[in-house]
This record gives structure tokens, sequence and C-alpha cells, in this order.
């Protein structure tokens, strides 16, 4: 046994209620797994009675894989699995439920859709409405309470309510589950079987959950039932990177494990190994901002190795940490900071060829502008979630067809897209071939003056968008043809991500100046998110970035991470910038700066689109002192 003096305290607990408070880097992988050995070499407990508990896939594997090469070739029958996964088995087990019984996404939504075709007289529905409306039902069942005080954002309460119980009652009627049904139907089998509950309490006497943080209501409820009066629970977490509340994961849970178990040893592993101590420093400085948490003092393992060459980042980038670990830059806008990103990374692997590179982003579409960069660079990327390609969306496509129509193609299905983006209250009717004739539309409209006058002003600005080039004439469709006026007629989230999908066409067409040299690009952009989703994983040594979100950055490290669009409104997220939801955004962003080993770069814009732009209060909170204008 190597661990320190905190790690060995918590390899050395035996029998009892424990909370051992792991923040990032400070082994607590290492520490579960020499428990585990622990309890089998000194204490002589049987391996097939431990149980370890995780959130993924990976992480249950990566656990398990660390374990079986220390205890050697000898074979010990410790399970390893994840929530789902262990509930499943004991549902399996005890209810005769079978993998068939399991409801597949499809199949969620296909339920779903059969519940809003009662409520709703409509023909389809919005996917990404549907997937918000499945989350919330998600939410509601992991939370264990009902729908007492929850609040949809997708639709009104009373109808929300219809849509729940209606959802619950055809999965129920059909027979199946889904996966937020296996923990509630653990709880209530425990509580109403005690017979079952007593043959699975002799199955695992030893209970190990990790990543406790991430555990929901109802998922806490089954464990305790399961531990029982010897509560031999040993539970490993952080609260400071509790992240998933969409999930319904409650931070509030480790709190309430050390009134349920009074009696419980609390342990803090204190020693980041992981980042420099600069890193260490100000993540700290940050997520000592929230006030729902367990007081630490995270110090670093690492020595202080002090930057000689302040200059070797160029202007871009400037010390933030006095040994140089972590940097921060402020650029013109979007697309500078993009493109200054992406040099920084080729400059930084030519320096440190062996050094893993990742940018993280608050969401996936924050990452398209550095795509776009990297691919300019000749920098190859891999994206874990591949977002969208935006320039597939309705406005970007919206956009590109007022530009193809004014400099090539009079196709009618080019005018069919723009013809009432703004409405100019034109009919398909008008249309009678293939391709689009102004003076045969005004003809067709001479005795409607009021038509007549449309097609003509569509015609001038037509006339106008033709002799532009593509930056000029998007401004000019959204000006002085209108189709601003048409986004900002649409309602809510829509509306916004709409006008924000104009801002970044109009952003992307500034570097071009043909439509064709435009069009080559969009095309070998889709080309290359498609490749850099084939792209395995970035492997150590290799000089491929991976672009991922704060959410899909947990449990992993980096030598140098990147975050940019430290924006005040897009991290913190504008509609999170408050109570509970604040401290989220800070724990997402103390993720985020916690994945990085050697460096660190901050950066943020000053222009968002035709908008003025804020540096995140999260950077102030880190030790940024640039003159602060934005909220306080």
């Amino acid at each position: 046994m190597q661990g320190n003096k905190e790690q060995n305290e918590a390899i050395v607990w035996n029998r009892g209620p424990a909370m051992i408070l792991a923040g990032p880097g400070s082994g607590k992988t290492f520490t579960t797994v020499e428990r585990v050995r622990h309890l089998i070499e000194v204490h002589g407990v049987d391996p097939a009675g431990i149980l370890v508990i995780t959130f993924t896939r990976a992480a249950a594997r990566q656990m398990r894989d660390r374990f079986l090469t220390r205890m050697g070739e000898t074979f010990h029958p410790v399970v390893f699995g994840t929530f789902h996964a262990v509930f499943f088995q004991i549902l399996k087990t005890s209810c005769h439920y079978d993998s068939n019984s399991i409801l597949t996404e499809k199949e969620k939504r296909e339920f779903l859709r059969i519940v809003l075709h009662q409520q709703r007289a409509e023909d389809s529905f919005d996917p990404a409405w549907e997937e918000g409306l499945l989350s919330e039902i998600g939410r509601v069942k992991n939370a264990g309470q009902g729908l007492s005080g929850f609040q949809s954002d997708c639709v009104e309460a009373e109808e929300f309510r219809r849509i729940f119980e209606g959802f619950c009652r055809q999965i129920q009627s059909a027979g199946r589950l889904d996966l937020d049904d296996f923990a509630p139907a653990v709880k209530r089998l425990f509580q109403t079987k005690p017979g079952v509950l007593k043959e699975w309490r002799r199955r695992f006497p030893y209970i190990l959950v990790d990543e406790f943080q991430d555990i929901n209501a109802e998922q806490y409820e089954a464990v305790k039932l399961l531990a029982g009066e010897a509560a031999n629970l040993f539970v490993v977490g952080d609260d400071d990177q509790s992240i998933y509340g969409f999930r319904g994961s409650d931070p509030s849970i480790m709190r309430q494990f050390t009134k349920d178990y009074p009696e419980a040893v609390c342990i803090r592993l204190s020693v980041n190994y992981r980042s420099r101590p600069g890193i260490v420093r100000a993540a700290g400085q940050l997520i000592s901002e929230n006030r729902n948490r367990f007081p630490k003092k995270i110090r670093a393992g690492k020595e202080t190795v002090r930057e000689t060459d302040e200059g070797k980042d160029g202007p871009a980038f400037s010390a933030l940490s006095p040994d140089g670990s972590v940097r921060v830059g402020a650029f013109a806008d979007e697309r500078e900071e993009a493109r200054r990103v992406a040099e920084m990374i080729g400059r930084l692997q030519g320096k440190e060829p062996g050094w893993s590179t990742a940018a993280i982003f608050r969401t996936a579409s924050g990452a398209l502008a550095l795509a776009e960069a990297l691919e300019a660079e000749k920098i190859p990327f891999f994206m874990r979630q591949r977002p969208n390609n935006p320039y597939l969306h309705p406005v970007c496509q919206d956009l590109l067809a007022y530009l193809r129509f004014a400099k090539r193609e009079r196709s009618r299905g080019n005018f069919l897209r723009i013809m009432n983006r703004p409405c100019r209250y034109l009919s398909r009717q008008l249309l009678s071939e293939g391709q689009v004739s102004f003076p045969a539309l005004l003809s067709a409209c001479r005795t409607n003056p009021f038509l007549y006058g449309n097609i003509r002003k569509l015609q001038d600005d037509i006339g106008r968008i033709a002799g532009m080039d593509p930056f000029a004439a998007v401004r000019y469709i959204r000006r002085g043809a209108g189709y601003d006026r048409w986004l900002h007629e649409l309602e809510g989230k829509k509306g916004e991500e709409y006008v924000k999908m104009a801002d970044f066409f109009q952003q992307s067409a500034r570097e071009f100046r043909t439509l064709e040299q435009l069009e080559a690009h969009i095309g070998q952009f889709g080309r290359s998110l498609e490749e850099a989703q084939k792209r395995e994983r970035a492997k150590e040594g290799t000089k491929t970035v991976e672009l991922l979100t704060m959410h899909g950055a947990k449990g992993l490290e980096f030598d140098a991470v990147f975050l940019p669009g430290c924006n005040e409104g897009l991290v913190p997220h504008k509609k999170s910038a408050s109570g509970d939801q604040l401290e989220e955004e800070r724990r997402m962003f103390y993720v985020g700066m916690t994945r990085a080993k050697e460096r660190l770069f901050l950066s943020w814009h000053q222009k968002s689109g035709e908008d003025i732009s804020f540096p995140s209060r999260f950077l102030r909170e880190c030790g940024y002192r640039e003159p602060w204008r934005g909220p306080e």
C-alpha cells in the first residue's frame, strides 16, 4: 500500500458507513481499489459479497481492470457494475424481467407520441421538444417526489401532468420499463418484499459507491435499503463535481448522508496529483464561491515549475497564475478567438509533441467555430459528441438559398425557401415552371397591387444581393431584405437559436470573397465533421485535439486544456445565473478547469454577432483582473 495518509485512512476502513470526499486528481480510483483489496486480504471478506457501483460502463470496466491487475492471477468475483446494470440484475432475478422488457430510446419516443397525439391535435412534434419532455419525465421519476412542485420548461403544469401520467400508463400496460424506472422499481421491491430484500442483503454485505455526487434520490433510497442496519456503505465522491442536475442528480444527498449516518467517518482526499499548483489555486478560488458544499482545501501534489519564457505563447494569452500554468486571452469576436486558440494549439503541439490536448465547451455547438479554425490549420480533431452540422440548420439553408438564387440558381426550390422569409404573402401557385422568372411573377400579380409591390421589392433585393460579396450579401438579406424581422417574430428558445445561427453564418461568410468559395468550405467542413466522428479518441502522443463538453469531460484529464467562450451568458448560461443553477454552472466550469495537468488556457470574446459581450464572472473568481463591466 503506497497511498498518502488520507488515502491509507480510507483504505483500511473496515465496517460501517464512510464518506470519502475525493477532490480532482486525488486518487479516488486507487483508493477504492485498494480498499476492496484490503477487505479481501486483511479482513477476509468474501469477494463475491462486495458490490462496487459506479455510473458508467467505462468507469466500471476501468475499476474492474485496475482491481484485477492489482490482484494478479488470482480470480476474485467482486461485482463491479453501473446502477442500471446492478438494479436490472436485481429486477431480472427477483421480478423475472428480461432484456426485452427494457424500452429502447426509439420505443420511448413512440410511446410519448401516442400520448401527445391523445393530448394535442398535431400530426408531428419537434424532436428537440420531445427530448426535453422525456428528460423531464426522467427527472420526476428519479427525484422520487411525484409531480409536487415540479415545473416543466416544455409545457404548462397541468398538461405535463397529463403527459407524465399517460406515458407511465402506456409503459405499465405494456409491461415494460425504461432506464429511469429501475431505481424506483428496486426501491418498491425492497419495501414490499422483505424476504427478497433479506436475500440481497445477504448477497452483498459490503457496498461501495463511486461518483456518489451523481446519485439521485431514488438510487440513494434503494442503496440505503440494500445496506440495511449493518450499513457497510462506503461512498466516494466530490460535491464540487456534481454536474448532472438535469438527470436528477442532487449534491445535497451527500450532506443528507451525514444526517442519515451520523456515525459515518468522513475522510477528505485533499491532494491533487494531476494539476500544477497554479491550476489548483485558480480552481479553488472559483469553487469557494459556492455556498452549498463541504468546505475543502485542495493542495497540489506537483511541484511548482515556473514558466521562464513568459512570451512564448505570444501576445494572445497572458499569465494568470504566478507559475504560468493558467493563461487567459481576450479577443475581438468568436472567430478571432477560435483562430488564436487553434494557432496556440499548433504552437503547443510543436513545442510539446507528446502532450494530450482538449478544448472544452459549455455546449457541443460551442465547438463549431474552433472546429472550423482547426480545419483551416490542418490540425486533426476528435469530437466525442458530434454536434449537428450548423450549415444544415434551417437558417443557414435559407441564407444559402438567397445567395444561390441571387447569384446563380433561379430554381423553384430556392425561391420556395426564401419567398416568405420574411412573409410576403406569396403562394406557390404563382410558380408554373422549374426556373423562376420575375417578369412572369409580376405578370401573374398585375391585378393585385399588394403582391405586385412585394415581388418588385424582392426583385430589387435580389438584384442588390447579386452584386455583393457573401458577407455584405448576408448582412443585406438580414437587414435590407427583412430576414431578421422574420427571425424576431419567432418565439422563445427557437427565436434565440435562429438569431444565433444567422450570426454564425454571417461571420462564416466574412471569410470568403465568392459564393463558390463559401460553398467549398461548407462541403469540406461537413466532411471534416464526419471524419472527426470516425476518429478514435485522441491517443497519448498523437496530435489529435479532443473537442468535448464540460459534461463529457468528466473523469478525463489532458496535459493542456483550453476553455474558450468564457463569456457571461454562455458560462454561466444566462438562464442559469442565480441560486442552485448558478452553483451547478460553477461546478461545471470547475470540472473543465481541473481536467488540465500542465497548462490551462481560458479565453473570451468581446463581441457576439452585433452585441457587446463581457467576460464570465467565473474568470473574475479565478483572479482575472480585466476591468469588470459585466453583471454584478
